[in-house]
């Protein structure tokens, strides 16, 4: 379980990814968040019969908002998740539709990062057409994560939206195919969240010149259909880099004597660039 951050419009689930409605159950806690200095009131006026049902398209007053949701998953299947908002009234500061990460699991946080802060909501205006997001995780427990968009509200079709994992140089379309990654650690700098990126990530990925075939058997790790002649560079998951090379067309076997682990192998020349992670035992 974790905290649930529950801004104007949709919040969070609160690790279980069951969502929320914004109702307060009787006897239960919570904190406030205020934008800035006053008073905060609460009166009979603001009580309500209506029970914490489970809700999909957000409140009929707020119609207008676009929302993204997207989740973090380990393979234990620990649970976070995270709100992105595009409002006609929102701005690029802190507003009433932001909300700040509360950190409740001892096992995983997953977050947007915004002058340093910590946020489990984000909003954002909706004129702004493209967009980069830093995300971080802090995956308390060694595992594989799965990165995953979960729910597209009131968002059009033809809006790109990609995942960047800047160590691997891996992009994945979230609106096709999720992203499963092993980590351990805090993350603050490394995963990017592109809303209609202005370069054109899609070339790297949909151009058919880019798909290789790399995999890995023992203590090698074997690229095949190469069309031309590429260079190949091989990365542990600190980013350090473990082997380099040439290889050329068709097959080719990479001899490897390292420990077991993941690594990733960057393969690339003038028509192309590829990333993929191997496991090496």
């Amino acid at each position: 379980s974790d905290y649930i951050v529950y801004t104007k419009g949709g919040g969070t689930s609160g690790g279980n990814g069951s969502t929320h409605n914004g109702m307060i159950a009787p006897l239960q806690g919570f904190f406030v968040q205020a934008v800035d200095g006053g008073d905060l009131n609460f009166t009979t006026g603001i009580k309500t019969e209506t029970q914490a049902d489970f809700i999909k398209s957000g409140n009929s007053h707020m119609t207008d908002l676009q929302i993204f949701r997207m989740s973090v998953e380990s393979e234990e299947g620990v649970y976070n998740d995270i709100l992105i908002k595009f409002a006609p009234d929102a701005d690029m500061n802190l507003d009433i539709y932001d909300g700040l990460k509360l950190k409740g699991n001892s096992f995983l946080a997953f977050y947007s990062v915004f002058e340093n802060e910590h946020y489990a909501i984000q909003g954002f205006p909706q004129s702004k057409k493209s967009l980069s997001i830093q995300l971080g995780i802090d995956a308390l427990v060694k595992s594989e994560y799965t990165f995953k968009a979960e729910e597209f509200i009131n968002i059009d079709e033809d809006v790109e939206i990609f995942l960047e994992d800047k160590l691997t140089k891996e992009l994945t379309d979230l609106r096709k195919n999720s992203y499963m990654v092993p980590l351990n650690g805090n993350f603050t700098n490394r995963f990017v969240l592109h809303f209609n990126p202005e370069n054109n990530f899609t070339s790297t990925i949909d151009d058919p010149k880019n798909d290789i075939h790399v995999f890995s058997n023992g203590n090698s790790i074997h690229v095949s259909e190469i069309q031309n002649s590429a260079n190949y560079e091989v990365f542990d998951l600190t980013g350090r880099i473990i082997k380099t090379g040439i290889i050329s067309e068709g097959s080719h076997r990479i001899e490897m004597n390292v420990s077991s682990g993941y690594y990733v192998v960057k393969v690339y020349n003038n028509e192309m660039y590829q990333t993929k992670k191997v496991f090496i035992d």
